[in-house]
C-alpha cells in the first residue's frame, strides 16, 4: 500500500444545506443560488431541472439574480449518488437554463465542485 500524496491545498468546506425530513419519508434541501445576470421570469416559470432522484422546485429569490431552490428525494439522501452526483449534475443543468452561477449558498461558484480548478 502506498501513502497518499497531498499538495497542501487548503480544505474547502461548502455550506451544504441540511436535509429536512418530510412526513412522507422524503428528504428536502433548500438552496439559494445567485447568477451573474438576472433570471428571466419566463425561464423560471418554464424551468424543469429535475434529476433522476431529485424533484426540483425553483422560485424567485430576494434579488433578480437569485433563485430559491428546493430539491426533494425519496432515495437515500446520504448516498454519494444523490448527495453529490445528482447535485453536481443539477448545478450544470441550472447553468444551462439560467446562465452562469455566481454563488451557491453565498459561497463563490469556484469553491464548489464541479467548478473548482
Amino acid at each position: 500500500m502506498s501513502e497518499a500524496s497531498y499538495d497542501g491545498s487548503p480544505i474547502i468546506i461548502n455550506p451544504w444545506p441540511q436535509w429536512v425530513g418530510g412526513e412522507d419519508g422524503s428528504w428536502a434541501r433548500h438552496f439559494t443560488f445567485e447568477f451573474e445576470t438576472a433570471v428571466a421570469g419566463d425561464a423560471l416559470a418554464a424551468a424543469n431541472v429535475d434529476q433522476a432522484d431529485l424533484m426540483v422546485q425553483v422560485a424567485e429569490g430576494a434579488t433578480p439574480c437569485q433563485i430559491r431552490l428546493t430539491a426533494t428525494t425519496r432515495a437515500n439522501a446520504w448516498s454519494d449518488a444523490v448527495f453529490y452526483d445528482q447535485f453536481y449534475t443539477l448545478f450544470a443543468r441550472l447553468e444551462e437554463v439560467f446562465g452562469r452561477i455566481h454563488t451557491i449558498e453565498g459561497q463563490a461558484r469556484e469553491m464548489w465542485r464541479p467548478f473548482r480548478r
